[in-house]
């Protein structure tokens, strides 16, 4: 039904930068939550917000790094997913317990995420190892020249004065 009606209001908008979007439950992210007024629980919530955004950050890090995607998916099915579900079946609602499987699942990431940059390292390593006759390098130009041009002035500020009254 959302996407339903989110795809109609799109229809009307121009820009692509500002169509609407359906959050991805089956995606790698976790949604934050929304705090109403006079909640409660707003506190417990901004926490778990906190949480799941630290989670939105490393999952952000370590797709720009190269991790794929399948594999930080793996992760939190297994570690928040199967876990929470395990959990609430067995006693309940505990939102302590989700700040703990968040920060496992985040360090499992990072675990996957050195892995990657280490295996990044090797192979950067092994091209600087190579023979120069097996990497061959085209010569170019040695010097480029570069057109300079003067950095202008900063504007200055100009005095603000106030408005007078008069009656």
């Amino acid at each position: 039904m959302k996407r339903s009606y989110t795809d109609l209001i799109n229809i009307y908008v121009k820009d692509d930068k500002q169509k609407l979007k359906v959050f991805d439950r089956n995606g790698v992210y976790l949604p934050t939550k929304k705090i109403g007024k006079n909640n409660p629980k707003a506190e417990q919530i901004r926490t778990d917000n906190q949480y799941r955004t630290m989670w939105n950050q490393t999952v952000d890090r370590a797709l720009i790094s190269g991790v794929p995607e399948r594999q930080i998916l793996e992760v939190k099915q297994s570690e928040i997913g199967q876990k929470v579900k395990a959990s609430i079946q067995k006693s309940g609602r505990n939102p302590a317990l989700l700040k703990s499987l968040i920060m496992t699942a985040i360090f499992l990431i990072g675990k996957v995420f050195k892995m990657v940059s280490q295996k990044a390292d090797k192979g950067i390593e092994t091209v600087i190892k190579a023979e120069p006759e097996q990497t061959p390098v085209k010569r170019g130009k040695s010097f480029v020249k570069v057109k300079s041009e003067s950095v202008p002035e900063m504007p200055k500020k100009s005095k603000v004065y106030p408005l007078s009254r008069t009656n």
